[in-house]
């Protein structure tokens, strides 16, 4: 692996509001111009900010004594809703998640703001340093430009930040692989912000041998946090195979860097977890497989198929009525638990539709005589993330009578991915995920 020669610029300034300027576009835009047009400077509110809403920002800002910048920054947005007698725009509510294909898709987006504050090329409240138009990188004397401090060939710093973000783009399957493998959510905010900078400062660090993807289903136990996660990147910059540290800088310098880096992004994404518990709950009633309301209750029926008979009876007959599905009843219907049908569970559970799930107890045996080593049959409810960022699949589990052991409202009743795939955790004898049912 060759050195790698992380990125430091200067270190980044105080918070502030987001900005607008020439050159935008949007929905946000959009509002800008009819505010405008209501403060007496008529505008087409076409969403495209051009010459016409340029000129027309700036004279606003001349006639009300503010900075003629022709940056809609918080005082001018403040003065312009009070003319134009709208309210100001709310402040957007923090979330602890990324929309991945919004936030790559504009270098003005959260995630690049926040990799721009670790550049030192902007401000947490989105606003540019000198950096930003164009600056010498102090490792190789390299020019750069723009929000990541991109080093190839481009004719103005948008044009930089448009070039840079189809190299993150790229980056994206690898990165959310690697965090589905782990069993962590690829949208939690401070993971996917330090794996994007890293990748922007480093990307051998993040993707080669050891490096950061390779350190996550360490992390996955150890839990997401600042602490954790510079640790992490820290380390991303330890070869195995030649057992160095592949970098320019003195270890201390680079620990102290990638410190730094963390603490940056997190002024613009925080520090705060995704909340615990189910972020999708589908309605339906715990049934257990001894009970009266469960077909097929006859002398010599085997435990095995009432228990399917209850899982079919909970998705058939307790679910909310536009939820309601019917499982295969085939071994054609049950799937191996691999990613295509991972894909498909996720997928029908987004869909308000639950699942019939094959899993076998205790993890790591395999019953030769079933299908897939698959020893009984359950109902996923639900998904979620627990306090450590790790995703999961909430179940009704019909081999109990109780249900306050047997339902999705047990928090032992999730799997968690790991290594590719879904296992129980907290149980002496776990279950792990052997199959998957399509539904009818």
């Amino acid at each position: 692996m060759p050195p790698i020669t992380p990125v430091s610029s200067s270190p980044a300034p105080v918070s502030a509001p987001l900005e607008m300027m020439l050159g935008d576009k949007g929905p946000a835009v959009a509002q800008l111009q009819q505010q405008l047009s209501k403060a007496g400077f008529p505008l087409e509110a076409d969403g495209d900010w051009g010459p016409k809403t340029e000129a027309a920002v700036r004279k606003f800002q001349q006639t009300h004594g503010l900075k003629v910048d022709g940056i809609v920054g918080p005082k001018t947005q403040a003065v312009l809703a009070k003319a134009a007698g709208t309210p100001a725009p709310p402040p957007s509510r923090p979330s602890p998640t990324f929309d991945l294909t919004k936030e790559l898709s504009s270098g003005d987006s959260e995630l690049s703001i926040a990799i721009g504050v670790a550049e030192g090329t902007r401000k947490p409240d989105g606003s540019m340093t000198a950096a930003y138009e164009g600056h010498t990188d102090p490792a190789n004397q390299k020019p750069n430009k723009g929000t990541f401090s991109y080093q190839g060939e481009a004719y103005s710093p948008r044009n930089a930040d448009s070039k840079q973000l189809e190299n993150l783009r790229q980056f994206r399957p690898q990165y959310e692989a690697a965090c589905r493998k782990a069993g962590l959510d690829p949208s939690n905010k401070m993971l996917a912000a330090a794996a994007f900078d890293l990748y922007n400062q480093a990307p051998e660090a993040a993707t080669g041998k050891g490096g950061l993807l390779d350190q996550l289903p360490a992390l996955a136990k150890k839990g997401v946090t600042a602490q954790s996660l510079a640790e992490a990147r820290y380390q991303s910059f330890y070869d195995p195979a030649s057992g160095k540290f592949e970098t320019n800088m003195t270890l201390k310098d680079l620990k102290a860097d990638q410190k730094r880096r963390m603490t940056e992004l997190v002024k613009v994404v925080g520090d705060q977890p995704p909340t615990a518990g189910p972020s999708l709950h589908i309605k339906v009633d715990f049934v257990s497989q001894f009970d009266s309301r469960v077909p097929g209750d006859y002398a010599g029926q085997r435990p095995a198929a009432r228990c399917d008979n209850a899982c079919e009876y909970m998705m058939r007959n307790t679910s909310d009525r536009s939820h309601r599905v019917v499982p295969g009843q085939t071994n054609a219907a049950v799937m191996k638990s691999d990613s295509a049908a991972l894909q498909y569970l996720e997928g029908q559970l987004s869909a308000g539709k639950p699942v019939m799930l094959g899993v076998n107890r205790p993890h790591g045996t395999n019953p030769a005589s079933n299908l897939f080593g698959i020893d009984h049959y359950v109902v996923a409810t639900g998904m979620g993330v627990d306090d450590q960022g790790r995703k999961f699949i909430s179940f009704n589990d019909p081999k109990y009578t109780d249900s306050a052991q047997g339902s999705d409202r047990n928090p032992q009743n999730r799997l968690y991915l790991e290594n590719g795939t879904f296992v129980q955790r907290g149980s002496s004898e776990p279950y792990d995920l052997r199959g998957i049912v399509r539904n009818g």
